[in-house]
């Protein structure tokens, strides 16, 4: 496999004028994993971009475009009754633990990651995805740069990681990002917490 390197610049073509892409995710605290993402993105210096600015988070599914204004009667961020869905199929499975790990490490064609793996990620998934859909948890590393061969990246990350790191997650986000910059950071929309079913924006 040969890596492909991602470029900064607007994705018109994708996005059609939409001004936000939205996912849901687990977020993680930073100063849970901002060690290992660091040593990660040291061992690949100059085959990533040098900006990649997404808050650390495990992706359940990626939820669609927001709609342009005036897309929906309401102007509403999220159609309402997608939301409503969403939020009915992740209640059902409340209350709801969720225990990862973060381990390892592994790569798409794009980006490289650190592993997870763990209780309840996997269920979350689930409820909000068609069925059969892959499913690779994971917490992105950042954005190839460079096309490389896979093991030359490989040769890089060997003996990776020593440990693994626990975390344990409460809480179902609903998050956005800017289409128009693919290495931006993330704002939350709502959470939702998987201990009583509330809806927090």
């Amino acid at each position: 496999m040969i890596t492909v390197p991602s470029q900064i610049r607007d994705f018109a073509e994708w996005h059609g004028g939409c001004r936000h892409a939205l996912v849901w995710a687990l977020e993680i605290s930073p100063s849970e994993v901002d060690e290992l993402l660091s040593a990660a993105r040291r061992r690949l210096d100059g085959m990533l971009l040098p900006r990649y600015e997404r808050q650390p988070h495990v992706t359940l599914t990626y939820a669609g475009l927001e709609p342009r204004q005036g897309a929906t009667p309401s102007g509403h961020l999220y159609p309402p009754e997608r939301l409503e869905r969403d939020l009915t199929a992740l209640r059902r499975l409340i209350p709801h633990r969720v225990e990862l790990s973060v381990t390892g490490w592994g790569s798409f064609s794009m980006a490289p990651y650190l592993g997870v793996e763990g209780t309840g990620v996997t269920e979350l998934h689930e409820a909000l995805s068609a069925p059969g859909e892959r499913y690779v948890p994971h917490v992105t590393i950042g954005l190839y740069g460079v096309a490389e061969r896979i093991d030359l990246v490989a040769e890089r990350m060997a003996g990776w990681p020593a440990a693994a790191v626990q975390v344990e997650v409460g809480a179902a986000s609903l998050l956005r990002y800017e289409t128009a910059d693919i290495a931006g950071p993330l704002s939350t929309v709502g959470r939702l917490d998987l201990t009583d079913g509330t809806w927090s924006v």
